[in-house]
């Protein structure tokens, strides 16, 4: 499992896009946070469907925060495990 901190973690110094509960897009570079996941952004920017209001740096607060997703390319590597009755559903799919 990829836990949040870690996806934080590597996306540092990164553009990130974040979806605010108010619905609100903000893309910006990813400078710092914390345990509570407050957040500052960098070079931020709120996107609408056919317009953007540059926002420069910016503080956010880790309660307003709904999803967080790299902008940029990274990939993502989480353990294998084989879960339990997985033999099962190949066997059924190919019958």
């Amino acid at each position: 499992m990829v836990l949040p901190m870690s996806i934080l973690q590597k996306t540092l110094d990164k553009r990130i896009t974040i979806v605010l509960k108010d619905s609100r897009i903000l893309e910006g570079v990813l400078k710092g946070y914390d345990e509570y996941m407050n957040m500052v952004l960098e070079d931020a920017k709120e996107v609408k469907t056919e317009e953007e209001r540059i926002l420069g740096t910016v503080i956010l607060r880790g309660n307003n925060v709904v999803s967080i997703y790299p902008t940029d390319q990274i990939t993502y590597t989480a353990p294998l495990k084989e879960e339990e009755g997985t033999e099962e559903v190949e066997a059924e799919e190919d019958e």
